[in-house]
């Protein structure tokens, strides 16, 4: 099984630009992140919502979720880096919200052209991310249904919403993970986060939301959604791909 860190963030100084940001992130973090034996592959996304509160993710698979609380991961750096606006660490210039997920269940096509829908609930990593490189967008749903109707959000997701999700244009596959904890660096808040999230791919650049729109009109989908106690949808766009994978 694959369990998963997310890591979402956003830049708090105000000198700290963009460009000096992606910079730093691409040039210094993820190759030190991927240097350890924890992580293989990371992928990066940006928010195509203007208003999204955190508007940088990266994803990166890991084996175990124990490997998060290794002291290897106490090994990468935190050092202050020419990009910054001044002297610290990126702990000062920016803000996260950093999740790590348990790997539950997932769903794909067996071919993106041919309709042919791959068998359920796949828990091979190799199945789940064998085409990894085609996704340019992802869907994050981060859903908290109450408890006593979890099981038949599973239910509905197994019977109903994955179906409906792979009619979308550009679908490929869904991964759906538990939370197992959230991180928290120095001084930083940790808000409450549903307890489930799920990863939904799409390639395309013509990618459009009409159709997952559609996939949440079912009746079921609509008492389903309407009954979440947290709930949190995020757009994404592939911004770049390191790394590679066994």
């Amino acid at each position: 099984m694959t369990s998963l860190l997310y890591a979402a963030s956003r830049i708090t100084h105000p000198s700290f630009t963009p460009e000096n940001y992606n910079k730093w992130y691409t040039e210094t973090h993820i190759p030190h992140i991927l240097s350890t034996s924890i992580f293989n592959t990371a992928t990066r996304y940006r928010s195509t919502i203007p208003s999204a509160a955190f508007p940088y993710l990266v994803l990166y698979p890991i084996k175990d979720v124990k490997e998060m609380d290794s002291e290897e991961m106490k090994t990468i750096p935190v050092e202050n880096s020419d990009l910054f606006p001044e002297k610290g660490t990126h702990f000062d210039f920016l803000g996260f919200d950093t999740r790590v997920y348990g790997f539950l269940d997932g769903y794909g096509k067996e071919d993106s052209g041919s309709g042919k829908l791959r068998a359920s609930f796949l828990h091979q990593r190799t199945q789940l991310m064998n085409r990894e490189e085609k996704a340019t967008h992802i869907i994050t749903a981060a859903l908290q249904p109450p408890s006593a109707m979890e099981e038949e959000f599973h239910k509905w997701y197994h019977d109903e919403h994955y179906a409906e999700l792979a009619k979308c244009k550009g679908y490929l596959r869904s991964r759906r993970y538990r939370l197992q904890k959230t991180v928290k660096y120095g001084g930083q808040e940790v808000q409450e986060v549903p307890k489930y999230i799920a990863v939904h791919e799409f390639e395309g650049e013509s990618f459009s939301l009409d159709d997952v729109d559609a996939a949440g009109e079912t009746q079921w989908a609509k008492r389903m959604l309407g009954s979440m106690e947290k709930s949190e949808i995020g757009v994404w766009r592939v911004t770049g791909r390191f790394g590679a994978g066994p």
